[in-house]
């Protein structure tokens, strides 16, 4: 167990409101939102599986409405994760033979977060100058 993890879940508990302060300065007007959890187009070619994925594209609300469902979800476990749980080994669903533990995991939801927040914001001045 690393000193990350001996930190339990405050410093995760930080590092995700600030993303979700972040999230909420941001200001679009007449925006189009990304549908989040639509493969890529190699995705079906690689062989997977696309009856996971919903076949309409969902309204504007209704993906709003999921986004803060999850976002609400990850404040939830971050609110009463403990230093034992971060430090569980979990099975890496896309490839078993690299298992994970439950910190890689939020490490790789908060940098996922971050990424996409800087995707979102980096032509609002541009934008917003016109």
């Amino acid at each position: 167990m690393n000193d990350y993890t001996r930190a339990g879940g405050s410093q995760l508990r930080a590092a995700w409101a600030a993303l979700e302060r972040v999230r909420d300065e941001v200001r679009t007007e007449g925006g189009r939102a990304a549908v989040p959890g639509r493969p890529n187009a190699e995705y079906e070619t690689d062989g997977n599986d696309m009856s996971v994925f919903a076949t309409v594209t969902p309204s504007y609300d209704e993906v709003l409405a999921v986004r803060a469902e999850r976002v609400g979800m990850v404040r939830e476990f971050l609110g009463g994760v403990t230093v034992e749980e971060l430090a569980t080994v979990r099975s890496h669903p896309w490839a078993p033979e690299y298992p994970e533990t439950t910190l890689s995991c939020l490490h790789t939801i908060l940098e996922e977060e971050w990424e996409h927040h800087r995707y979102a914001v980096r032509d609002l001045d541009t934008i917003e100058g016109r």
